[in-house]
């Protein structure tokens, strides 16, 4: 349960601080580009990125197998649990709502809405300082996700470049946050639903 704990205590840490940070800012959820009712656009446009970064993403964490010091295949939290021969159905629930719901919307608003946003605000917004903004929100986004090894440290900041140039481009954390739950749910609801049929 580590697994679950530590990452979940340390973002509801840093999300009840978000109205500290806002409110010291002046800004609103709102200004960070979520909405409580998310656009169509950007709910098609969360989808079709996420599906995209996933087709991208997998192969290559496969690829990590044949690497000299062979990587372990990237695996879900569900899934890693899993192997762990922990799983239940009620455990799963709560771990697919950690991976598809909670995940999402607070590494969202934390790597893309607050790191981003406050870097605009210390350095202007140009071309230039947008994609040097981009790279650290992808850094930190990496460093959060790499898992102790280089090749996942690479894919994860790939993946939260693509996230961070797509808040910069709608300035929508929605179509982000979905994004991200297509992601992460794509293969924890498959290892959830194995679970299920095994069990």
């Amino acid at each position: 349960w580590y697994l679950l704990v530590a990452p979940s205590l340390i973002l509801i840490f840093l999300a009840l601080l978000l109205p500290i940070y806002l409110k010291r800012d002046g800004l609103s959820l709102e200004e960070l580009g979520f909405r409580v009712k998310p656009r169509a656009r950007d709910f098609a446009l969360g989808v079709a990125m996420g599906v995209c970064i996933k087709m991208v993403n997998l192969p290559v964490l496969k690829l990590g197998m044949w690497l000299p010091h062979g990587a372990p295949v990237n695996v879900s939290m569900i899934e890693q649990i899993e192997l762990m021969g922990v799983i239940g159905p009620a455990e799963g629930l709560g771990l697919l709502f950690v991976c598809i719901i909670r995940a999402p919307i607070l590494e969202e608003l934390l790597y893309r809405g607050v790191v981003i946003t406050s870097l605009r605000a210390c350095w202007g917004s140009s071309r230039r300082n947008d994609l040097i903004a981009a790279v650290v929100s992808g850094a930190i986004f990496s460093m959060a996700h790499g898992l102790g090894h280089s090749l996942y440290y690479g894919v994860y900041f790939l993946i939260g470049l693509a996230l961070a140039i797509l808040y910069q481009r709608t300035g929508s954390l929605n179509a982000v946050m979905i994004a991200h739950a297509v992601i992460n749910g794509i293969p924890s609801i498959r290892a959830y639903v194995s679970s299920l049929l095994a069990g």
